[in-house]
């Protein structure tokens, strides 16, 4: 496995087949609380099929992945045809992070496709408990960082009733609540000290485990993977949509979520002050639909 996280999430895996247990994480002999145990389910699942091995930990990512693309492409048919969902999916399976994240053993994968179908969801009008399993699969994966997917899907929300929007949260809490409180009745301050104020709080605050890259690493990294030239486009799409959404465009609500989602968690991981690569893959199928 290529890096720590690979090693520890694929350790995780193994120990779910190895003792049994679906609830508490085990990593080196200890329960490891950083995250839900969505990816050790993940990767144990491969790893029960195919044993003990990074093909078996690896197994599912690029399935992640392919259901990612194909959620794209149905955003994309939005914006106007299926020409545009075809060249959006397109776009961000050529993109360098996305692939490479594609191959390892991940949680930002998740994130994507949660963020992805909360936004598709919302744009179908689908049930809200429909939604609320979506932001879900994203929490169970990446803990509290996976609530992006609302703050992304925020200007879908804002067109829906208040009940429908209280049905989320209603039934957010129904799957979201009970492992955590379970983690927490079980292991109290030794579950909160990790997955709150060291995975969310010191994250945001300090910059941990010697990253120390600049206020402006993002966008620099953003021209070095992407190229002036996918920049130039996505900013050009990003006008087009200004305009359509000056000339009062039906699709005044998907134009801004999508200008939103470009620019939103852009932000936020420009002012958290722990700065890692791969924690602006969010953004990616923002500037994918952008350029189609």
């Amino acid at each position: 496995l290529f890096d720590w996280d690979e090693g520890i999430y694929g350790e995780l895996g193994r120990q779910v087949v190895a003792r049994g247990e679906l609830l508490t994480t085990y990593w080196n002999g200890a329960p490891w609380l950083e995250k839900p145990p969505g990816i050790a389910w993940l990767s144990g699942l491969g790893i029960a099929l195919f044993g003990p091995t990074p093909y078996g930990a690896r197994f599912f990512m690029p399935l992640v992945a392919i259901y990612v693309l194909y959620i794209v492409y149905r955003i994309g048919t939005h914006l106007g045809s299926y020409r545009h969902g075809l060249l959006a999916a397109g776009i961000m399976a050529g993109f360098n992070l996305f692939l490479g994240r594609t191959r390892g053993v991940n949680t930002d994968m998740a994130l994507l496709a949660s963020i992805t179908t909360t936004i598709l969801f919302l744009l179908e009008n689908r049930p809200a408990w429909w939604v609320a399993l979506s932001i879900f699969g994203g929490v169970w994966f990446k803990g509290i960082a996976g609530l992006l997917s609302v703050i992304v899907a925020l200007p879908l929300f804002i067109t829906k009733t208040k009940r429908f929007i209280l049905s989320t949260i209603v039934h957010c809490s129904l799957f979201i609540l009970p492992w955590h409180l379970y983690a927490y009745l079980k292991h109290g301050q030794d579950f909160m000290t990790p997955y709150f104020f060291e995975q969310v709080l010191r994250r945001a605050t300090v910059q941990i485990e010697f990253h120390f890259e600049p206020r402006w690493y993002y966008f620099i990294y953003l021209y070095e993977n992407l190229g002036l030239g996918v920049l130039m486009v996505a900013g050009l799409g990003a006008l087009s949509l200004i305009q359509r959404m000056i000339s009062g465009s039906k699709n005044l609500w998907l134009y801004g979520t999508i200008l939103w989602w470009a620019l939103v968690p852009l932000a936020i991981f420009t002012l958290a002050k722990t700065r890692l690569f791969w924690y602006i893959l969010p953004v990616y199928p923002a500037l994918a639909l952008l350029v189609s």
